[in-house]
């Protein structure tokens, strides 16, 4: 689910990340490769990545109530 959310990110923004996708971690790596570097587009696009994945309803207002606290509902680990 995590991998595609973010390949669904990037291609709507028309910037593909290099992604690593094992049985329990996604790591994505962001570049302009015509700069050959970081540029304001991989900040922009590493924000957007951030805020879909870090979402959790039941802190946010609303109805939703989230994942239950329970290990076995768990796919994201929040920091």
């Amino acid at each position: 689910m995590v991998a595609n959310g973010v390949g669904h990110l990037s291609e709507a923004a028309f910037h593909h990340p290099e992604m690593l996708v094992t049985y329990s971690l996604v790591t994505v790596a962001l570049q302009t490769h015509s700069a050959n570097g970081l540029t304001e587009k991989d900040f922009e696009l590493a924000a957007k990545i951030e805020e879909f994945l870090m979402w959790q309803p039941g802190k946010a207002s609303g109805t939703l109530e989230g994942v239950p606290d329970n290990p076995s509902f768990k796919y994201l680990e929040y920091d």
